[in-house]
């Protein structure tokens, strides 16, 4: 199997990767090159550093200052208490390409999103040459309430990329950040918003579990960090309309190890993108328990902070 080619320049030659499965059912990753991008001539298999599972798709490649960010999506990855919970998982590796001896050389490696429903990351530059990327905002062979409208996913919004600390970070575009401009700001333990699309911006701190919920008693996902432990657990096990039950309700992932977050939550109806730090840590996910023109967000202690709407 081969698909998903992701077509890029280097010096004075474009180069092609492929996703694929060899015979042994092991995944690989194929390279061609081409001097007018009308011939291809088949360079190789590129040796990765990594388990490439059963099969990867959506290969893509772009350069953060002077670095190489590889996204992958190896289907058949071994799940671990942290990692790699969703159907297919996706993940980027940090490093150099070496297309001519068909290396890749890894110095850093995550996952792209911990959320329930990311897939297939696509970088390409946008203005001034700034790194960026949309994804599909969905994840494997699921059932969701749409389907009898006879549609399933949608894409993420783009972000900005860049490298912090041998992480990437990928935070909501400028553009689209700018276009919330009615802004309320906030300090209780709860607040209703006006709408179901808006840009949620608050600090989360403190020596014990936090956590926010999004909807009333009876219909609601929830987020939570636990500072002590290291660990951020994502929940929709207490909505309404399930999503994905298959492939489980929760999502625990490690945290950045400090003992206070910046988060900001934007909402578009059943599309959800969380940011933890401006995008050292990110989660997609669909709820459907949104479907009023306004809904209740709970924290757990009282917050401050700020909501935008467009």
């Amino acid at each position: 199997e081969i698909r998903d080619p992701f077509v890029f320049a280097r010096g004075n030659m474009y180069y092609m990767l492929l996703g694929g499965k060899t015979k042994n059912e092991e995944g690989a990753l194929l390279l061609y090159q081409s001097a007018d991008l009308l011939q291809w001539t088949f360079a190789g298999e590129i040796s990765l550093p990594i388990d490439t599972g059963y099969m990867i798709e959506c290969p893509g490649i772009i350069e953060i200052d002077g670095k190489d960010v590889l996204f992958l999506c190896p289907m058949g990855l071994k799940e671990e208490t942290l990692k790699y919970h969703n159907q297919f998982p996706t993940v980027y590796l940090i490093g150099h390409l070496d297309v001519d001896h068909l290396t890749f050389t890894m110095e850093a490696m995550d996952e792209g999103d911990c959320g329930f429903d990311y897939y297939a990351p696509q970088p390409f530059y946008g203005k001034d040459h700034t790194p960026m990327l949309a994804a599909w905002f969905g994840c494997g062979e699921q059932n969701l309430p749409t389907d009898e409208e006879m549609w399933k996913h949608g894409l993420t919004m783009t972000r900005s990329l860049k490298l912090v600390n041998h992480r990437l970070c990928s935070y909501v575009d400028d553009d689209i950040n700018a276009l919330f401009t009615k802004t309320d700001h906030f300090k209780d333990r709860s607040l209703l918003t006006k709408s179901n699309h808006y840009h949620l911006s608050f600090t989360m701190s403190g020596d014990h579990n936090q956590w926010v919920k999004f909807g009333d008693q009876e219909d609601y996902w929830t987020m939570s960090i636990d500072t002590e432990n290291n660990t951020i657990l994502l929940d929709r096990s207490h909505l309404q309309i399930p999503v994905d039950v298959d492939n489980g309700l929760k999502r625990l992932t490690a945290g950045l190890d400090q003992d206070h977050y910046q988060v900001d939550i934007y909402v578009d109806n059943s599309f959800v993108e969380i940011y933890l730090e401006k995008g050292l840590k990110t989660f997609s996910l669909r709820c459907f328990n949104l479907s009023d023109s306004a809904h209740w967000i709970t924290f757990a202690d009282t917050c401050e902070g700020t909501i935008s709407y467009l």
